[in-house]
Order: structure tokens, then sequence, then C-alpha cells
């Protein structure tokens, strides 16, 4: 794997993710010496000043999807971000104007996003179309990107280009060229590095519950969310962040390639579909550089427990992750308990899953479990919360449910659950979860406004609970499925389906639609399925509300199942109940088979 941007890298491979691996040789030897943050105010100040302190430290590691590895010293990545930032230059890209990059990670993408970084562009990121879907979709959400941004430059992988032209032959102000087309080889004019009050990237939402959104955020709130971060994982140059997480989604963005760069330590840097395609590489990665922290939603570990097989395990050692931080989607118990138990055998320790939670309103995160202990797992009464709004202790059984616990809020963060009219409500009454602190965002794309109150909270639109000063995650505002005067959360019912065999993990919707006859909302069930021949739908319906009202207590009024692949995601794999919603209403969900359970 070589790279036109960082032609001085040395590449190593093809390296067999797998048994029998060893660590590699620039993770056998001590880091040295923690190296100094104080006064960076940007991610290009840290580059650079990285690169003057510690040229030949090794800053990242690329590996593509026949896992050869590129090793890049803090020196190669400011030359190749030089490279990157004339070459973008050359194609008419300013300081303050947004540059977007759509490409799958590897060398040309990093170097092109610290390219923005170095110059003073605002980098925008976008997710390659993977999927029939996915591609019909991609030209108009690039087109609405585009519009709303002012983006003078698109830059894209070389397979779509003949795409991009065609979306910006509509879009007549910007242009639009492969990565390839990106001169590597001119000069960069000096000039001064970004600012603290200059955007340092423009975050879209994953838009679970509409269009997506574009999120302004500054340096001064990236290196304040990176500042947090690290005193709350006591993270140090000793430390190795591992990620197969795209680049277009927060977490993936500021985990993978911005803190590590702030903080002084390396990070290694895989392709989504590499891990999607054998998830084993992920845990081989973890082993291979001794990493340490490695955040990733809730999936990936439930994937990790379907697809790793135990031919996969031995040698395998995982006792350096500390870091495993579990946030962007709801944290199950399940998950949590079965991942160390699985995994335990290979050095995995129980306090090293740290869930968390954040958004890209606060540049990625809020909260997260103390390192010292375990997550903790909260047994309430599903009946007290959504009768009362009270997450009142029970035992564990029929009538219960089970939370897990996202921690406390990082070093000069608030979190306050708010009632009606905002006022802040005791521990262990539900409510909108509002939060507070050095890292928010800077508003929303072409709206007016930082879209916090008046007294600079952002209100997130998510339920929750504070339990002994820990934060609970109970559900989405516009999620809930009200039933009869009860709010019941779409996780509870989405996660006893997803248990029934045949139902795909992860690709249940449930929703709370109304119902004129009744006067209350009807709860529909939509699930995917992995069984291709229609005529087991029915049985399988039946099943799956069968296991929902054996769970929570309520039998949907429908239940719906559909083929794999059919329900509609976002970018970052989270499903989007009211597009889902809106399918069931018009009967364009199909093929698909509907039934109500039997009562």
């Amino acid at each position: 794997m070589g790279s036109r941007f960082f032609p001085t890298a040395t590449s190593a491979g093809p390296v067999e993710f797998g048994p029998g691996l060893g660590v590699h040789p620039r993770r056998a030897d001590p880091p040295g010496a923690d190296l100094p943050m104080p006064g960076i105010a940007s991610a290009a100040e840290a580059l650079v000043s990285r690169a003057r302190v510690s040229p030949d430290r090794p800053a990242y590691f690329l590996i593509d999807v026949e896992d050869h590895v590129l090793d890049l010293s803090y020196a190669q990545a400011l030359e190749g971000a030089r490279r990157a930032a004339a070459g973008l230059r050359a194609r008419g890209a300013r300081r303050g104007q947004v540059v977007v990059l759509c490409l799958d990670t590897g060398p040309d993408l990093l170097a092109l996003l610290l390219g923005c970084v170095l110059l003073g562009a605002v980098p925008a990121l976008i997710e390659p179309p993977l999927g029939m879907s996915r591609q019909s979709e991609w030209p108009e959400r690039v087109r609405r990107m585009l519009r709303r941004s002012g983006a003078p430059l698109l830059v894209v992988d070389e397979a779509l280009r003949e795409a991009a032209q065609e979306v910006v032959a509509v879009e007549r102000s910007t242009f639009a060229c492969s990565a390839d087309e990106v001169d590597a080889s001119v000069e960069l004019p000096p000039g001064e590095l970004p600012g603290p009050t200059e955007l340092a990237f423009l975050q879209f939402t994953s838009g679970t519950t509409g269009h997506s959104k574009g999120v302004k955020i500054s340096n001064a709130a990236m290196v304040a969310n990176v500042r947090a971060l690290q005193a709350g994982g006591a993270w140090s140059s000793a430390d190795c962040l591992v990620s197969w997480l795209p680049l277009y989604h927060d977490m993936g963005l500021m985990g993978g390639v911005l803190s590590p760069l702030v903080c002084g330590f390396p990070a290694v840097l895989m392709s989504p579909l590499a891990f999607l395609f054998r998830p084993s590489r992920w845990l081989w990665a973890l082993h291979h550089f001794r990493g340490t922290i490695s955040p990733a939603p809730n999936f990936a570990f439930q994937l990790c427990l379907k697809r790793v097989t135990d031919a996969e395990l031995p040698g395998l050692d995982l006792s350096h992750w500390r870091g495993a931080y579990n946030g962007a989607e709801m944290v199950l118990p399940d998950t949590v308990a079965r991942f160390f138990q699985r995994f335990a055998g290979a050095g995995f320790r129980a306090h090293a899953m740290r869930p968390c939670y954040g958004m890209a309103e606060v540049t990625v995160a809020v909260t997260a479990t103390p390192m010292d202990r375990p997550p903790r797992v909260d047994t309430i009464s599903r009946a007290e919360l959504a009768h009362e709004g009270r997450a009142a202790r029970s035992r564990p059984g029929a009538g219960s449910t089970q939370m897990v616990g996202v921690g406390r809020p990082l070093p000069g963060f608030e979190v306050r659950i708010a009632g009606p009219g905002g006022a802040a409500l005791p521990e262990r009454r539900q409510g909108e979860i509002w939060v507070r602190g050095p890292s928010l965002f800077s508003g929303y794309l072409g709206e007016e406004g930082d879209g916090l109150n008046r007294d600079g909270w952002l209100q997130t639109g998510d339920l929750g609970y504070l339990a002994d000063g820990e934060l609970f995650i109970s559900g989405r505002i516009k999620d809930l499925v009200i039933k009869s005067g009860r709010n019941y959360a779409p996780y509870d019912l989405e996660a006893a389906a997803g248990r029934v065999p045949g139902v795909r993990g992860g690709c249940v919707a449930a929703l709370g639609m109304p119902d004129e006859e009744s006067g209350t909302e009807a709860v529909v069930i939509v699930f995917e399925t992995s069984i291709e021949e229609a005529v087991h739908w029915g049985p399988l319906a039946k099943a799956v509300g069968q296991a929902v009202f054996d769970a929570v207590g309520i039998r949907p009024d429908r239940v719906l199942a559909a083929p794999a692949r059919s329900l509609p995601k976002t970018s970052s794999g989270k499903l989007m109940r009211p597009t889902v919603a809106e399918l069931v209403r018009s009967g364009s969900l199909t093929p698909a088979l509907s039934l109500e359970p039997p009562r």
C-alpha cells in the first residue's frame, strides 16, 4: 500500500490478522515521555508541533482491505498534509471554505483530511455509497450538502468520479474531482495556522429523525472535548487507539484521527468493510498494535459475539485494551455481559468496557464510565417508568427492565434531567437530557443562533435519568411508543423481537402509529428476516409478537416481516424509524408480510 501524498512512508504486509500474530515492532518498545499538550489550540497546531518535537514517532498505522499496513510518523503525516493542502488549494479550496470529502478510509482520505486542517479549510465528510439503495440516494444527499455548505470542492474516490461530475453539473459553483486529480507535487505557500475560533470541521448528523443537520465544530470545541476525554480516561503517550469506525461519523473522526493527534499517541485506522467482513480483524489489530483505546457502537461488540469463531481466538491478547468505549447507540446489558464472558480468556477485563454518551453537537462525548469499575446495570420497574416516569429499583424478572449506565459527566460538563419548563428533576425521575460544557457546537449550518437555550444548555431530545450521579439513557422523546397512556421505549420491544431466531439483530423497528379506531397508538413491529422463503414469515411474525408480549407485557397490534437489507438506515447504521413508519403508512414496504398476532 503506497500513497502519492506519503512517498517516504513504509508499507508492510500483507499481515495475517489471526492466531499466531505477534506484536508490531513499532509498538513493542515503550513510547517514551509524554509529548507536551499545553497551548495547542487546533489540530493543525498539534500536527506541526508533534512533527517538530518528535518527527520519527509513530502517528498513524493504516490497514487496507488486503491487510497491508502503512506506517506514518508525525513528520510523514505533516508532509502528506502539506502536499494535500497545496493540491486542494490548487483546485480552489480556501481557508474557511467547506471541502466535501467522500472516500473510504485510507491514505488519500487521511492526507486530504489533514490537508484541510492545515490549510484552514473546513472538511465535511460523507459516506461512500454501498449497496443499490445507497447508490440511488447518494447524488441527492451530496447535492443537499453542497447547496447548504456552499462547498467549492468535492473530492471522491475514483469509482465515484463520474457520478460526482453529474452532481456538480447541476451545482455549477462546485468543482468535483477524484483524489488522484489532486496534485501532490505543488508547494504550499506559507500561512498562519487556523485559530481556536475557526471551524475545525463540519459534522453532518446521522438523520435518524429526519434530514441530517450540519453541525459546526470550532477548533476550541474540538480541543476542549479532547482535553475532557484525556482527563476522564487518563490518556497518555503510552496509549494506542484502534478504530475501524468510518471517518464521516463523529466517533470515527474524533476518536480515530483528531484525538490521538492532539494527545500525542498513535492511531490504527482500518476500513469499516474490513471489520464488517471479518470482525476478528478488529480484535487482532488490538492484539498486534497493543491497542489500549477502541470505541465502537454496541452492535460491533454484538457482531463479535456472533461471528468471531473459537478457531480465531488462540493466542489473542486483549489485556492491553482498557478503554472499550461503547456508545453512539443504546448499550444493551446482555451484550456487555456476554462480551466479557466470551473474551475474558483473551485477557479482556470487565472494567475495560466503558459505556459512554455523546452527540455531534458536543463534538463527540459528554459522559463515560469510570475506569476503575465495570459498567453499572440498573434493574428497574418497567410499569413505574411507563406510568409515573420513575426509575424505581426492582428485582430481576417479569415486569422489570435493565438499563446500562453510561457514566458520569466528563470534566467540565454538566448534565441535567429536565422536566416540563426545564426544571431539574430529582434522581431516578425520567426527563429530557440537557447538557452543558466547554465543547458545544457553534450552531447548525444555515440556521440562526447556536441551537442552545438562553442558559447555554443543549436540549438533546433524549430521555434518561440520574442515579447516584450516573446517567442512564431510556430513549428518545420522538421515538416513544405511547399505548393507553403508557410510555414504552422502543429499544425494549426491539431487543425482545431481535432475540427470536430468524430475526436480523439490529434490524427491528418498534413504532407507535396513530389508530383512529381505538383512539390510541397502534404498536407496530417491523423486522428484517434472514429467512428467504416468505412462507415461513407468518409463524416467525407470530413468534415475534409473542416474544414482545412475554418480555414487555404489551402485544403488538401489527407485526411486519421484511427481507434482509430492506429497511432504511442512516449512514452510521441506525434504523430511521420515521422513514420506516412512512413506508408502513403508505404500504410501500414491499415485499412484506403483515399480520395481527393472535389475542
